[in-house]
């Protein structure tokens, strides 16, 4: 069987501030991610004797035409499409006209289906939806569909039957070490980049997912923690380099460093290999002291992303990070002792956020001296503990909201505001840009590009990143044009 997977193009709208999307920016200018997840499912439809295509529309901004016309060419007899929770309605609006287009199944894959199954199977012209992380699963669908079996035996998805969903048993995905490395042989690997990585080309790698830690906010304390083994994670690594020429690696990892152990032998078998890489992770502050920041360092770290989120010792205690502010403060001084960038996420917004509150999250992250930030606004994101409050305010699901309105509909601002928090969500955009605006403008972040190598500002990769831009958008305008004027056949 022949299966096409479709990531959409980005959508240039925030539909819950009705005003335009600022990542635009960031998906053509800074950061360019392979899409992982379709790569792996590609990997086990391969394995299973499938031909795979991938489109990615999202890294090649392709308008749908474009990838209606990819579609044709391909002639597929099943589609898996990318939605998830954020903008649903474009996401199943792209992956479904390219369905349409060559008339076969579409089967739904991404966090709205593991979140909202049935509501996600409902959707026009969904045959299916993928209720786990879509790899096994994949698999079977396409298997069933070929011989003409039943959608009810296949384990980890919804589907629409006499009028009802059914939704069947959790995806059986076996040890992670025995799964099949990600197909990146189907994706246009010179158009992914990164103004933050010091190597180039790179890519992603999955090192373990989901986190035994129970923060209000997250969305991976859902999914039940798993690991690869270090040697399986320098075996990809190995491959990634000779067969690609991959030379930097950012770990989608919620967390690198669950346990102190598993992060030396993850280092050391890095450094054993003797392989010429550098990678980037996110970890935990409470797992990091003056040796691991040097094993860390040795191995070939050179980004660290530690989570803040507050400057508020009892904002931090309510949203269950179980550290201090010290233990995040020591943390970030042995990084930087080690010769290693630190980027902090903080968030605005949280349970019981006020102007005093901020303004010592604020104090405390440029006190830190931080090589970067990135900032966001807290929202209740499905299935989490600050979702689970919002519900039982009575409130309805703003997730549900999003999934019930036309396309490109905005959607009241205040739907997202989790449960306990008095300033609006406007009010908390001005916050963010302030916290922004302090820290690129302040002394030491100043002093960090003028005295340090700082990557992300190296003029020499914005005329590639330049040239990237135009071979992948100059690609998708022709082949939309070809498919208006009926080229497609």
């Amino acid at each position: 069987m022949k299966v096409l997977l479709v990531r959409p193009k980005p959508w240039l709208v925030d539909h819950i501030l009705n005003k335009p999307y600022q990542d635009k920016m960031d998906i053509l200018w800074v950061r360019r991610y392979p899409p992982a997840g379709l790569a792996h499912c590609a990997a086990f439809l391969e394995q299973a004797g499938h031909e795979v295509k991938i489109i990615d529309g999202e890294t090649l901004w392709l308008p749908v035409e474009a990838a209606q016309y990819e579609a044709g060419k391909f002639n597929p007899d099943l589609v898996i499409g990318q939605v998830n929770f954020m903008n649903p309605v474009d996401d199943h609006l792209y992956v479904s006209s390219v369905a349409r287009t060559v008339g076969v199944p579409l089967v739904l894959r991404g966090h709205l289906g593991r979140n909202y199954p049935e509501e996600a199977a409902l959707m026009d012209g969904a045959t299916g939806v993928l209720t786990g992380k879509g790899l096994v699963s994949a698999v079977d669908v396409a298997n069933v569909l070929e011989n003409g079996g039943d959608l009810a035996t296949v384990a980890g998805l919804a589907f629409r039957k006499n009028d009802k969903v059914v939704i069947t048993g959790p995806e059986r995905l076996g040890e992670p070490d025995s799964w099949p490395l990600p197909a990146r042989h189907l994706l246009d690997n010179g158009a992914y980049m990164c103004l933050a990585v010091r190597r180039h080309p790179f890519t992603t790698l999955h090192g373990s997912g989901g986190c035994p830690h129970r923060c209000v906010y997250c969305i991976d304390s859902k999914t039940r923690y798993w690991a690869r083994s270090p040697k399986s994670i320098v075996q990809e690594m190995e491959i990634c380099r000779k067969d690609l020429g991959i030379r930097e690696f950012s770990f989608l990892d919620p967390m690198f460093n669950i346990t102190e152990e598993r992060t030396a032998q993850v280092c050391e078998a890095i450094i054993k290999s003797k392989l010429d890489i550098s990678f980037t992770i996110k970890a935990r502050a409470d797992v990091i002291d003056g040796s691991m920041a040097k094993l860390l360092a040795r191995a070939g770290c050179t980004r660290v992303g530690i989570g803040i989120e507050s400057g508020s010792e009892e904002v931090l205690g309510d949203l269950h990070r179980e550290m201090s502010l010290g233990t995040i403060e020591r943390a970030v001084q042995a990084l930087k002792a080690a010769g290693i960038m630190v980027m902090g996420y903080v968030q605005v917004g949280n349970v019981g956020e006020t102007w005093s509150t901020f303004s010592r999250t604020m104090d405390f992250t440029l006190g830190l001296k931080l090589d970067l930030i990135a900032v966001g606004v807290t929202i209740p994101l499905p299935g989490t503990e600050i979702h689970r409050r919002l519900l039982e305010e009575g409130r309805p699901d703003p997730w549900l909201i999003r999934l019930r309105v036309k396309p490109g509909t905005p959607v009241d601002a205040e739907s997202m505001r989790p449960a306990g928090v008095d300033v609006g969500r406007e009010k908390l955009e001005e916050w963010r840009d302030l916290l922004y605006k302090r820290f690129f403008m302040h002394p030491s972040y100043m002093r960090n590009i003028v005295f340090t190598r700082q990557p992300w500002v190296s003029m020499h990769r914005l005329p590639k990143v330049a040239w990237t831009n135009f071979r992948t958008r100059a690609k998708g305008f022709l082949e939309k044009q070809v498919f208006i004027h009926g080229g497609i056949v």
